[in-house]
């Protein structure tokens, strides 16, 4: 182990703290979970740039699907979660969950008709429900979690058990009716919502089947170009003349003179 002000030698091991030390803390009380009001955005522009050295595009980025921008967050927290990559304990977890989707609320109000947010809505709180009933070791946390769930927060009306399937077959029965409902669906399968799939030994199989469906019921273009400023140049396609081809012919003959040279030389 290194000391301070000396260099560390070739063959000594040196502990430097890990990044993911500031996740690793310690369980705190579990507190019921209530939807919280919508936080102003981070600030952009030279401000942002106190705690990201990544400087802000000149121009704000437009979303394609607006309720994928809104659900991303969580949807990429609980995968982390469910990967391993980010520790986080479940009273915390239930009350960021709770937080994103009050706001993930407060956006899509704005754009879409309630059923879709219904809809959306149930989708997110059933992911984050099922990712967290599905961790290994949560312990007398991941009862009580049970008791605040997202479900049971947000969503109302009864809930069935096929619910979030359900919803999947109808849309891909009309893919029309909601292609934001759709990539929204397909997002919350990817980051691991499984169902009752989870206990079927050909769940898998079922899910991958799901995730098909549903990207193929997408419109077909959906990336576009990926920088708008960055857009190639229409450049026809030059026609081959004929003389290429005369070329190409007294190449091809000038070879296959050289290999009949070359075997009758060595007979």
């Amino acid at each position: 182990m290194s000391v301070d002000g000396e260099q560390p030698a070739p063959n000594r091991t040196v502990f430097r703290p890990s990044p993911l030390q500031g996740l690793k803390t310690g369980a705190t009380q579990f507190k019921p979970a209530t939807p919280v009001t919508p936080t102003a955005p981070a600030p952009s522009g030279a401000q942002g740039l106190a705690h990201d050295d990544v400087p802000a595009p000149a121009t704000a980025p437009v979303l394609r699907n607006t309720m994928m921008g809104a659900a991303a967050p969580l949807l990429a927290l609980v995968a982390s979660v469910r990967a391993g990559r980010a520790r986080v304990p479940l009273p915390d977890l239930n009350r960021r969950a709770a937080a994103a989707i009050g706001e993930f609320d407060a956006i899509t109000a704005d754009y879409y008709p309630e059923p879709q947010c219904a809809a959306a809505r149930y989708a997110l709180c059933a992911t984050v429900d099922d990712i967290v009933g599905n961790l290994p070791g949560v312990g007398a946390d991941g009862d009580e979690w049970k008791k605040r769930s997202m479900v049971v927060t947000f969503v109302k009306d009864d809930v069935e058990e096929d619910r979030f399937w359900k919803s999947c077959d109808n849309l891909l029965a009309r893919p029309d009716q909601g292609r934001d409902l759709i990539e929204l669906h397909h997002a919350c399968i990817a980051a691991g919502y499984e169902g009752r799939f989870h206990r079927d030994e050909d769940g898998a199989t079922t899910i991958r089947g799901y995730m098909d469906g549903l990207a193929a019921g997408l419109e077909a273009p959906r990336a576009g170009h990926l920088v708008r400023q960055w857009r190639g140049q229409k450049a026809p396609l030059t026609k081959v003349g004929f003389g290429l081809y005369i070329a190409l012919a007294a190449l091809a003959a000038a070879v296959l003179l050289i290999a009949l040279y070359v075997v009758v030389g060595r007979a």
